[in-house]
């Protein structure tokens, strides 16, 4: 699901689903997906703007650079997450996504060590940096480095879809007071999901205790088989999003 927006994504585990309390340095503790950005971990949008499927990064070129704030350990952790984006998303031997590290690219993603996991969603920078957050140690890990360049790569949650709530329960009362924004849904002017079915399994769906208050779940899939939130590798809709909107096919 593409959108023009950044995110801070969620452990595939669960295993911040204690109470948090409403601010910045709390939320963070318990959760490095789970900032005070719009929806979490996106920034550069405002609640109630119109937003669309635009601003690919050009024949799907993502140059990058990684502040030396970050170990050799740790580099080798976001450089393994992008060569599993590349790998998974490859058509024919051909990459459709390729994460270059930079030169002289004028247009490119500077990954930083600040508040939180959070991007931007597409390209939103005409000449310059745009800035991609993966607080250390907590974002730095392979399946939430490889959230937020999917955010970069103009991509936005599942459960934001227009027709979630077919598939899955919002239980608001269980929510973080003062953050149930982050579980508003879009209009289909707004979205466009490229004609693919609702995903449980997507990299980039909430986690089921997500923003939660009290340890117990905010979202409940109404499929009683289906596990929400993981963050290990791309599901098959993932890929195949990727393509379509890259026109890889």
């Amino acid at each position: 699901m593409i959108f023009k927006i950044s995110i801070i994504l969620f452990l595939s585990k669960q295993i911040f689903s204690n109470p948090i309390k409403l601010n910045q340095t709390s939320v963070l503790s318990k959760n490095p997906e789970e900032g005070l950005h719009f929806e979490g971990d996106i920034v550069g949008i405002q609640k109630g703007a119109n937003l669309i499927p635009q601003n690919p990064w050009p024949n799907g070129i993502v140059p990058y650079v990684i502040d030396s704030a970050f170990t050799q350990e740790q580099k080798n952790t976001i450089e393994s997450a992008l060569r599993m984006v590349e790998q998974v998303t490859s058509v024919k031997g051909f990459y459709c996504i390729q994460f270059i590290p930079r030169t002289n690219q004028a247009e490119y993603i500077n990954v930083i060590n600040s508040n939180g996991c959070w991007s931007y969603v597409g390209k939103v920078v005409s000449n310059g940096a745009q800035t991609l957050s993966l607080q250390i140690p907590g974002c730095v890990h392979t399946g939430i480095v490889a959230h937020e360049f999917i955010h970069a790569l103009g991509f936005l949650h599942e459960q934001s879809r227009p027709d979630r709530d077919d598939y899955i329960s919002i239980n608001f009362e269980n929510i973080i007071s003062g953050m149930e924004y982050n579980f508003n849904k879009y209009s289909t002017d707004q979205i466009d999901y490229l004609g693919m079915a609702y995903d449980y399994d997507s990299i980039m769906h909430y986690g089921s205790k997500a923003f939660s208050k009290n340890g117990q779940l905010t979202i409940v899939s109404k499929n009683p088989n289906a596990k929400i939130g993981q963050r290990e590798t791309l599901s098959l809709m993932d890929i195949t999003e990727i393509r379509t909107f890259y026109k890889c096919f």
